[in-house]
């Protein structure tokens, strides 16, 4: 097959093209989850997906507790520690369902008719660790 003819495909669908760029496409290298594009670090929390949760305001302060006392008790272990992340009550909730997400698959459903069945499937799926 030989070069195309422009003045043959001048009433086509690929008429009038012409094939003047010279750019050659370079598929990009996957961008790091703490990285923006030109190697700027963004903070960790960028990464997600923002989900609201409605909380009582008993759960409310008992994760703002439990916060708080992970943040004391750390405190002095890791005076000076550069790696050390601060833990809010995202920071609870994310690793609550990521435990639940991978602790879940494959277990009994029951038939969850309110917040109460909810409750009770997930004290039973961890009685049995």
């Amino acid at each position: 097959m030989g070069a195309i003819n422009q003045e043959d495909t001048k009433n086509t669908l690929f008429g009038n093209c012409k094939n003047t760029s010279k750019e050659v496409i370079v598929p990009q290298q996957p961008q790091r989850l703490n990285e923006t594009a030109t190697g700027q670090k963004i903070a960790k929390y960028q990464n997600y997906d923002k989900v609201t949760a409605l909380l009582t305001p008993e759960q409310k302060l008992g994760l703002d507790r439990v916060v708080k006392r992970i943040m004391k008790h750390r405190a002095s272990a890791l005076k000076g520690s550069a790696d050390k992340e601060r833990i809010t009550a995202n920071t609870l909730l994310r690793a609550l369902i990521e435990h639940f997400l991978k602790s879940e698959p494959g277990k009994q459903m029951d038939v969850l008719a309110c917040e109460e069945d909810v409750y009770k499937w997930i004290t039973k799926l961890y009685e049995k660790e």
